[in-house]
């Protein structure tokens, strides 16, 4: 009996986490505990482009999604200062999508938009992004 509850056990957290393209294969944390932190961008690409940040006159992009569905993004400019703007965010049901919306300078927010995780780890969170004719991937990490 042990050995079925082991086995249905390891299926169910190995199904659990191979939703992602490039993993993890193995986690023992649910994504809203592996998304709930700090989160800091590493590396974006514009259709498959590697772009560093700071040739978009960004020295640092950050974003923090809270355990109640909130959450913070911090970008700050090269030279200014850091401009904190308040987002809401959900998983989709498989969980291997986010929707976000940001609230405006107007207090309004925005409609949801859906970004693809395609790796969500204790240490990464990969999303990719479509707009009209560009894929967008967000490389975060944490520091």
């Amino acid at each position: 009996m042990k050995n079925i509850l082991f086995s249905l056990l390891i299926t169910i957290i190995l199904v659990s986490c191979s939703k992602y393209e490039e993993g993890p294969f193995v986690c023992f944390k649910s994504p809203e505990k592996r998304i709930t932190k700090l989160w800091t961008l590493k590396e974006y690409y514009v259709n498959d482009e590697f772009i560093l940040i700071n040739d978009l006159g960004i020295e640092i992009w950050e974003k923090t999604y809270n355990p109640d569905g909130t959450g913070i993004q911090t970008i700050q400019l090269i030279g200014m200062k850091p401009v904190n703007e308040n987002f809401e965010w959900k998983f989709n049901e498989k969980k291997d999508s986010i929707f976000e919306r940001f609230r405006g300078s107007n207090n309004e927010w925005s409609d949801f938009y859906s970004k693809k995780i395609i790796r969500l780890s204790s240490n990464d969170l990969w999303i990719v992004e479509k707009n009209n004719n560009e894929e967008i991937k967000y490389f975060f990490g944490i520091n």
